[in-house]
């Protein structure tokens, strides 16, 4: 089954609608004993530039909705976990999933968004993939995801800077799985989803949860 994230026009800035609908998407995919994986991507060459936050008043743009003087007096433990509480507890849940969940990324993959393409249990670049976390430069936080898979130097080399990860020194440091030509993405997701479909689903179901709970 794919799941595309379709708001082009915004580069599919993730928004509570959109992440509502994704939700619903797989809530219904689940029982369906035809549907043996999910893709994920988005729609009009980017995966998600990240949080929608278009809709701030100019005065509170900064990040999470802090003026600038006030980020300067907040608490930055409070200020990490008001950010990033809106999204901590979406990989848990994809992580309970009984199908496996298949990040096909394309264009820009940023903050919040990087965050749903890596903690999806495969994630599978395009030649074009960018990823990075922006946020990091205006005083939003990074994500543990980053550190679990590209470990505590390679997580710190770019969340302390905001600098961008391109597709293959993302599959370097080991936030992807594989990198593909743009033009061949779908497709090598979906003979990836074949190859799951000669495993047994109790058996796929058992591996995926045995292999995530150390993450939750």
């Amino acid at each position: 089954m794919l799941i595309t994230l379709n708001r082009p026009n915004a580069l599919n800035a993730m928004n509570e609608e959109m992440m509502n609908e994704l939700d619903r998407a797989l809530a219904e995919a689940e029982p369906d004993p035809e549907i043996r994986a999910v893709v994920i991507t988005g729609a009009g060459g980017a995966f998600s530039v990240g949080e929608d936050i278009s809709g701030d008043d100019p005065p509170t743009a900064w990040p999470l909705r802090h003026s600038r003087r006030g980020f300067a007096q907040c608490d930055l433990q409070q200020l990490s976990r008001r950010g990033s509480e809106r999204y901590s507890r979406a990989p848990t849940l994809r992580w309970q999933y009984s199908k496996p969940i298949i990040g096909a990324v394309s264009g820009w993959c940023l903050g919040a968004g990087s965050w749903l393409a890596l903690t999806c249990h495969v994630t599978i670049a395009a030649d074009d993939a960018v990823f990075g976390q922006p946020e990091v430069r205006h005083g939003a936080n990074t994500d543990f995801i980053w550190v679990a898979l590209a470990g505590f130097k390679n997580a710190l080399r770019y969340s302390l800077t905001g600098d961008h990860v391109d597709a293959q020194e993302a599959l370097r440091i080991g936030l992807v799985n594989q990198v593909v030509p743009k033009a061949e993405l779908l497709e090598t997701c979906f003979k990836f989803v074949e190859r799951i479909a000669h495993v047994p689903p109790e058996t796929v179901k058992i591996n995926l949860h045995i292999s995530t709970q150390g993450l939750k």
